[in-house]
């Protein structure tokens, strides 16, 4: 296969994928897919579009908050999320699956967004200022 027929997909990640995250890219994007890994901490949604188009890359598998994510795909780039879900207790252990600490068994996952739903809460300043956490419906007053 051509070099120019191979996708090209950016990671970005702090920590190295998992072995199944990167069998499941490839499964994606083909076997002999060409992947960089960027383990460099980005400054925001700027800083990562900005890895992303000087490399020409077909997609990108990212670890970053969902505000990150909803702003990538928002302007049209459909990132890959590694992520790790915990397994739950009794749960099957498959391979690839890790403890860090004696704590939950970890499953690594890559997921694709589907939808972006946001949901805004407002909340008023004299509301943030005494601590009330949730929109109160508001009382009119009659002055009649």
């Amino acid at each position: 296969m051509k070099q120019a027929d191979r996708k090209h997909i950016l990671i970005i990640s702090r920590h190295y994928p998992a072995y199944g995250q990167i069998k499941k890219i490839q499964q994606e994007y083909g076997e002999d897919c060409l992947i960089t890994l960027d383990n460099q901490r980005f400054e925001g949604l700027e800083d990562v579009l900005g890895r992303y188009y000087a490399g020409s890359y077909d997609n990108l598998a990212i670890v970053a908050p969902k505000e990150i994510i909803a702003g990538l795909y928002l302007l049209g780039v459909c990132p890959l999320v590694l992520s790790t879900i915990v397994v739950p207790e009794g749960g099957e252990k498959k391979a690839g699956d890790f403890q860090k600490n004696d704590g939950p068994l970890l499953r690594p996952i890559v997921q694709k967004i589907i939808n972006i739903n946001y949901d805004i809460n407002y909340q008023t300043i004299e509301d943030i200022e005494t601590g009330v956490e949730e929109d109160e419906p508001i009382e009119e007053k009659n002055e009649d």
